[in-house]
C-alpha cells in the first residue's frame, strides 16, 4: 500500500505523535500530550499540545472531567474508577475491582467485558471481554479477538518497534 508510520517518543521515553503517509501525503495521524506526573491531558490528530480531547487530572492521579464536563466520572474508596466518560463505544459503568486492584468487569453501553489475569499484578492480563492477550518477557507481544491476531514486535529494551495483523507490518 506505500504507507509509511512514524513514532515520536517524548523527552520521558513516552508516545508522543504518530503520522500515516503515503509518500508525502499525511494520511492520518495521532497526538496525545502528558502533565509533568505522566498523566494523559490531551489527545488529537494534529502535532502540538494541547490537543482535541482533553482531560482534568485531580491530585490523587484521577481523572475528573474530559473536555471540562465532570459527568460519569465515579471512583470507589479505594480509588478505582468505577465509572467513566462517553466514548464512541458508549460510556463505562458498573466497572469492578478485585482485592489486587485488577479490573475484573466493565459495562460499555449495553455490553458487560469480563477481566481475567495470570497474576495478582496488573502485568498479565490474560483476557478482556472478546480479546486474549499475550504477554512475553518484554510485555504484551500479542492479541487475538474473534480468529484476528495481531503480534507486537519490541526492540531488546521493550519499546514497540511495530505490529503485524493480517500478514502486513505497521511500523
Amino acid at each position: 500500500t506505500g504507507m509509511k508510520t512514524s513514532y515520536t517518543y517524548d523527552g520521558a521515553g513516552r508516545f508522543s505523535y504518530a503520522e500515516e503517509k503515503k509518500g508525502s501525503t499525511l494520511n492520518s495521524s495521532w497526538q496525545y500530550c502528558y502533565d509533568l506526573a505522566g498523566n494523559l491531558t490531551s489527545q488529537g490528530t494534529a502535532e502540538g499540545c494541547p490537543r482535541g480531547t482533553t482531560y482534568t487530572i485531580n491530585d490523587a492521579q484521577q481523572i475528573t472531567a474530559k473536555n471540562g464536563s465532570t459527568t460519569n466520572w465515579s471512583y470507589d474508596t479505594e480509588g478505582h474508577e468505577t465509572a467513566g466518560a462517553s466514548t464512541p463505544e458508549g460510556t463505562r459503568t458498573g466497572e469492578k475491582w478485585s482485592d489486587h486492584s485488577q479490573l475484573t468487569s466493565l459495562t460499555v453501553s449495553d455490553s458487560t467485558y469480563e477481566g481475567r489475569y495470570g497474576s495478582t499484578d496488573q502485568s498479565e492480563r490474560i483476557k478482556l471481554g472478546d480479546t486474549y492477550f499475550h504477554n512475553g518477557p518484554l510485555g504484551l507481544s500479542a492479541t487475538s479477538t474473534a480468529g484476528v491476531d495481531t503480534g507486537f514486535n519490541r526492540e531488546p529494551g521493550g519499546t514497540l518497534n511495530s505490529m503485524t495483523r493480517d500478514g502486513k507490518t505497521y511500523f
